[in-house]
C-alpha cells in the first residue's frame, strides 16, 4: 500500500534516532541495575513515562510517537549519566572515588 510505504519513509529518522537511542540507554541502565540504584531508577522511569504518556495524546504523526520514545530514553539516560558522574548513588560514589 503506497500510504503506508509513506508513512514507513517519513518516519525513518525517528525511528532510527529511537533504536540508537534504545541501544545506548541499554548499557546505561544496565550499569545502573548493577549498582542497585533501585529508586533513582523506578522514580525516573515512573516520571519520564509519565511524560511521555501527557505528549502522546498530543501525537499527530507517528515520527512524533517514535520522538516520545526517544525522549523518554535520553532523559533517562542523561539523568542516570549526571547522577553518577555528580557522584551520587552507588554508581557515583565509586566513580567518584576512582577520579
Amino acid at each position: 500500500d503506497p500510504g503506508v510505504q509513506l508513512l514507513a519513509k517519513q518516519a525513518g529518522p525517528a525511528v532510527f534516532a529511537s533504536v540508537v537511542t534504545a541501544i545506548f540507554t541499554v548499557a546505561v541502565d544496565g550499569a545502573m541495575l548493577a549498582s542497585r540504584d533501585f529508586g533513582f531508577m523506578l522514580l525516573t522511569g515512573i516520571t519520564t513515562f509519565l511524560i511521555q504518556l501527557k505528549l502522546l495524546k498530543r501525537c499527530t504523526s507517528l515520527s512524533f510517537v517514535f520522538g516520545t520514545f526517544t525522549m523518554r530514553l535520553g532523559l533517562y539516560s542523561v539523568l542516570a549519566l549526571t547522577r553518577a558522574l555528580t557522584g551520587h548513588g552507588a554508581l557515583g560514589r565509586v566513580l567518584s572515588r576512582h577520579r
